[in-house]
């Protein structure tokens, strides 16, 4: 895959430190607004960009207020991809959503909350972006559920807070305070059937799996150590 990066912006300016960070601030606004830049030409940087819009409705009995959206490489779990591009934006408390100037390119549409209690992601395929702004309309998502939940830890958001060490710190510890020891995990896997499952010693960490369709019952199971 071939993939442009670029082109790269540099200003420079003089004066007081106040009247450079405004100046500054007046130039990136403008910016934004030429990108992308019409006198750029190159086969992989096209000027014509879409805006992708539509609504998650969410049904069944659990609650959140917010999702993220992506648009990413189809048919690719998103925790994988890196070569291609990606756009992203959050919803509403309804659920609508904007992505602006995406390329012009296939992609699979992903969503998973940032609070509530759905730890299950959308996935939608074949979402084809032309030149033309797309609105998807209202996207029914009927959220799967884990069959056992034995107890939680912080919210369903993807995101570390309430866990030791949140704050991205752990590799500025030494190995004498836990952190980034491998010895705390034993763990048992079988990755042919994308399931695994580790327990821990004395420190708080935690692996949640994906759901999947007609896996036994405790393959469905979160497991929050």
């Amino acid at each position: 895959m071939k993939k442009i990066c670029g082109p790269f912006f540099y200003y420079v300016n003089t004066g007081s430190q106040a009247d450079c960070i405004a100046d500054a601030k007046v130039m990136a606004h403008q910016q934004k607004i030429d990108w992308p830049y019409q006198w750029f030409e190159n086969d992989l940087y096209p000027r014509m960009r879409t805006i992708v819009s539509g609504c998650i409705n969410l049904s069944g009995n659990v609650s959140t207020d917010s999702f993220c959206v992506l648009l990413g490489e189809p048919s690719t779990e998103r925790y994988r991809q890196s070569k291609g591009y990606m756009f992203w934006t959050r919803t509403d408390k309804l659920g609508n959503f904007t992505i602006r100037n995406v390329r012009p390119d296939s992609y699979s549409l992903y969503a998973y909350a940032l609070n509530g209690e759905v730890t299950d992601e959308l996935e939608k395929t074949d979402i084809e972006v032309s030149g033309d702004n797309l609105n998807l309309g209202s996207i029914d998502w009927i959220p799967a559920k884990y069959e056992n939940l034995l107890f939680q830890i912080g919210q369903a958001d993807r995101m570390s807070d309430g866990f030791k060490w949140a704050d991205g710190s752990a590799h500025l510890r030494p190995l004498s305070s836990g952190a980034g020891n491998g010895n705390l995990y034993r763990r048992r896997e079988q990755r042919n059937r994308g399931f695994l499952l580790r327990t821990s010693g004395k420190k708080l960490f935690f692996h949640q799996t994906k759901i999947k369709k007609r896996l036994p019952a405790f393959l469905s199971t979160t497991i929050f150590i």
